[in-house]
């Protein structure tokens, strides 16, 4: 289970070392195409703050602070570089790709356009659940989660 830019490292995972992984949820992945850019990625990112428990913030603020700003904006011109879509074919195990349903930085678009990349995948919608869904609603991530490996 990945999230976010954890996505981008997963597909990675599977496409280089398949042996290494099993079926794969994949919850809001990164970097929309038709968003590849700094200024379209903050400001989904800041549409997505009312869809978060505030508790999220204080867990990646903390996450940014111990990496620090600099670490974490080269980090971010990584992320935009990496096209994950690009490795969809190289993925051979059973994917979930996930979205929370008020999700403004993995739209259901780009969910969807990933998931027919896979040879093997469906997409989930997980209700009342922003971008980052197993934080606000980890119940029904959960459910997801056992299912794929039941």
């Amino acid at each position: 289970m990945a999230n976010s830019a954890g996505c981008q490292v997963v597909v990675d995972l599977a496409v280089h070392a398949p042996e290494a992984v099993g079926p794969l949820v994949l919850i809001g992945p990164t970097m929309d195409s038709s968003a590849r850019n700094p200024v379209r990625q903050i400001v989904r990112l800041l549409l997505d703050v009312p869809f978060e428990r505030p508790s999220v913030w204080a867990v990646f603020a903390g996450d940014y602070a111990r990496c620090g700003l600099r670490r974490a904006w080269a980090t971010f011109g990584h992320l935009l570089a990496d096209r994950i879509e690009d490795k969809l074919g190289g993925v051979l195990t059973t994917v979930a790709v996930v979205r929370g349903q008020h999700d403004p930085i993995a739209p259901g678009r780009w969910t969807t356009f990933l998931a027919n990349g896979l040879s093997d995948a469906f997409c989930v919608q997980v209700p009342a659940a922003g971008h980052v869904a197993q934080y606000s609603n980890p119940a029904a991530v959960a459910r997801i989660v056992v299912d794929m490996v039941s």
